[in-house]
């Protein structure tokens, strides 16, 4: 049996990842179970907890980085592996307990810092901090000391938001801004800064949920010269020998429950996938050693999945910019 954390009957996003799961599941006959976790650090630990005492083989943590670390705690104590979309760097503490689908948080600050040098060397950079998560503490600190590999006199502003409001901003015009930050904040922090103008926010992919982003920001001709850049892990075409599967199963099995498929979508479909895949094996091998071994590809890229050591995939990203209008434009 599987357990799948994340899921929330009123969230759009939870509804998609649960349609896909149980689709899966059905076509397949492999025994998911589904447990609600609210979006929540404690739903997710209470949830970990009754997958223990289900006694379930294999977890799987289609979760936010925080959500993901409440639960992994138990997980591990109970010697449950599990498989997650999670990427802060402290989400795994051993490879030997879980993999997570995509690259560690870290590899984004890197990919970030070398961005900011490529284009916009020169001009001032502040850094948006939620001191309530830890995934945007721990990138944060990750982007900084990337900046200061480069240039280690570079001065930068740290601003750090407790709670639900912003916190105090100076006029930001000509700055670049960046903010590991989810929605909704990110999207009231790119209101703020587009009153002053020429503003570029580098956003890691927490702006992932982009229709909810712009839902906050709204629609706009001209957003007085500011922008964001952000990076993800897809473009929002599946590819790959698996692609023609994947739009089957949304079209099929959750068109009157989903509009469109989503990036939460995609990589539960990976992340299930890959879980069934080892349950209708003779499972000689543990879960975790069976993926890495796995011949099976990603719909996000079409290529293989290919763990590193610490656990994390290794894979590219797409920039994606927003300036106006009601979509974002790939960069090349």
């Amino acid at each position: 049996m599987m357990g799948s954390s994340d899921i929330n009957s009123g969230d759009v996003s939870s509804i998609g990842k649960m349609c896909i799961v149980q689709a899966i599941g059905d076509r397949t006959g492999v025994d998911f179970q589904v447990y609600e976790n609210h979006r929540s650090q404690m739903e997710s630990a209470l949830a970990a907890q009754k997958m223990v005492s289900d006694g379930v083989d294999l977890a799987l943590l289609p979760v936010r980085s925080d959500e993901a670390s409440a639960a992994i705690k138990i997980l591990e104590n109970a010697k449950i592996p599990y498989l997650t979309s999670a990427t802060s760097d402290s989400v795994i503490s051993s490879s030997k307990d879980g993999l997570s689908i995509f690259p560690r948080n870290s590899d984004q600050a890197e990919t970030m810092a070398n961005y900011y040098f490529e284009h916009f060397n020169g001009r001032p950079l502040s850094v948006i901090v939620d001191e309530g998560s830890l995934y945007s503490k721990q990138l944060s600190d990750q982007f900084i000391g990337n900046i200061h590999l480069h240039d280690s006199t570079l001065p930068i502003n740290e601003y750090r938001i407790v709670g639900d409001s912003l916190p105090q901003l100076p006029n930001m015009s000509g700055r670049v801004v960046f903010a590991a930050i989810y929605n909704p904040k990110i999207a009231l922090l790119f209101r703020r800064v587009r009153e002053d103008g020429n503003v570029t926010i580098l956003g890691t992919d927490s702006v992932g949920a982009h229709r909810e982003f712009l839902r906050i920001v709204g629609t706009a001709a001209d957003n007085n010269g500011s922008k964001i850049i952000f990076l993800k892990n897809w473009n929002n075409q599946a590819t790959g020998p698996y692609a023609k599967d994947f739009k089957t199963l949304v079209d099929q099995s959750c068109a009157r429950r989903l509009k469109e498929a989503d990036f939460g979508t995609a990589f539960s479909y990976d992340i299930a996938s890959l879980a069934a895949e080892w349950a209708l094996s003779d499972r000689s091998v543990p879960p975790l050693q069976a993926f890495r071994q796995s011949q099976r590809t990603s719909i996000f890229d079409g290529q293989p999945f290919v763990f590193s050591d610490l656990g994390y995939r290794k894979a590219g990203y797409v920039f994606y910019e927003y300036s106006k209008g009601d979509h974002a434009i790939e960069l090349p």
